[in-house]
C-alpha cells in the first residue's frame, strides 16, 4: 500500500479513516528512525499508536549500555584497537540492538563529522568517539559539538593536537563552519583564521584530550564582527548564535528522518561513506 501524502507533511500525524496506521507507515518509520526491521517487528507495530512506537524507539537511557557486557565476552573475537574488527562490532549491534534509534544517531553524528580511520589510524579512538555518539546522540547539540572538538579522534583528524599559540591550524575551524554547523557562505576566511586561534591548545595526553593553557592564544580575536578573548566554548556558544547554524542542523536532520531520497547505493549513507569508507 502506497502511503498517502496528507496536506500538511510536516505536522503531527493523526490517524484517519481516512489515512490509517498501516504497515506501509510502520515499514517507513523503521526505515527512517532504525534500519528496517524484522517482520513480527514490523506486524506488532501496526498494532501499536504512532505515539506509542516512536516513544519506545526514543525512550532509552543512554547512561546504560546493555552490550558492554556482550563486547567484555566477545574478547578474542572483537578487539577495538582493530579498526576493521570494530566495523564488524558496529554493524553487529546495528543488526541486533534494541535501540536502533540510538545507533541510528550514531551513525548519523558519525556520517556528519565524518571521522576516518584511515587517519585516525587507532580503533580505540574511533570506539571511543562512536560511543559519545550513542551516548549524547539525542541530547544537546551544543554539549556534543564541544566534546567533538576535544576527541582524540577529532583532534587527530583535522589536525588540532598541532594548533598552537602563533602557529593555529585552521583545518579544523574551516570544517566546523562549513560542514558542522553553518555551511559555506556564512562565514568568512577572516573568522577562519580567528576562529582557529579559539582552538588552539588542545593535545592528546594518556588517551584523552588534553588543555595547555600555555599554547593557548589567549590574545584578543574578533569572529563575526565581535571581539574578545575566546576559547573553544565561547568559540561554539558564538557559531551556534549565528543565523544560519538552526537551519544548517534541521535541514540536516530533515535530510535524514523525512524527506524521501533516492535508495540507490550511492546514497545509503550507512553503507557507503560511514561503516565502509570510515572504517568505523
Amino acid at each position: 500500500m502506497a502511503l498517502s501524502i496528507p496536506d500538511n507533511p510536516l505536522g503531527v500525524y493523526e490517524p484517519t479513516d481516512a489515512n490509517l496506521w498501516t504497515f506501509a507507515h510502520v515499514s517507513h518509520l523503521y526505515r527512517r528512525a532504525a534500519f528496517g526491521a524484522a517482520w513480527s517487528t514490523l506486524k506488532a507495530g501496526v498494532d501499536s499508536s504512532p505515539d506509542e512506537l516512536v516513544e519506545g524507539l526514543l525512550e532509552y537511557d543512554a547512561e546504560t549500555d546493555p552490550f558492554n557486557d556482550t563486547l567484555e565476552s566477545l574478547t578474542g573475537f572483537v578487539d577495538i584497537k582493530e579498526p576493521r574488527s570494530l566495523q564488524n562490532w558496529w554493524l553487529h549491534r546495528a543488526l541486533n540492538t534494541d535501540r536502533p534509534m540510538q545507533e541510528k544517531m550514531a551513525l548519523v553524528w558519525h556520517d556528519h563529522f565524518a571521522t576516518s580511520a584511515s587517519k585516525v589510524g587507532q580503533g580505540e579512538f574511533m570506539h571511543r568517539q562512536i560511543e559519545m555518539f550513542r551516548a549524547k546522540g539525542l541530547g544537546n547539540f551544543r554539549d556534543l559539538l564541544l566534546e567533538v572538538g576535544r576527541d582524540p579522534a577529532m583532534l587527530i583528524w583535522l589536525d588540532g593536537r598541532d594548533s598552537k599559540k602563533g602557529k593555529p591550524n585552521e583545518n579544523y575551524a574551516r570544517e566546523i563552519m562549513e560542514l558542522f554547523t553553518l555551511g559555506i557562505g556564512n562565514y568568512t576566511e577572516q573568522d577562519v583564521k580567528e576562529l582557529a586561534r579559539c582552538f588552539t591548545g588542545w593535545s592528546i595526553r594518556e588517551g584523552a584530550g588534553h588543555f595547555n593553557p600555555k599554547e593557548f592564544d589567549e590574545k584578543e580575536k574578533t569572529l563575526f564582527g565581535v571581539k574578545g578573548k575566546f576559547n573553544d566554548e565561547q568559540a561554539v556558544d558564538l557559531l551556534l548564535k549565528q543565523p544560519a547554524a538552526p537551519r544548517f542542523l534541521a535541514k540536516k536532520l530533515l535530510v535524514e528522518f523525512v524527506t524521501l531520497r533516492q535508495t540507490t547505493s550511492s546514497s545509503i549513507p550507512w553503507r557507503r561513506r560511514s561503516l565502509s569508507r570510515n572504517g568505523g
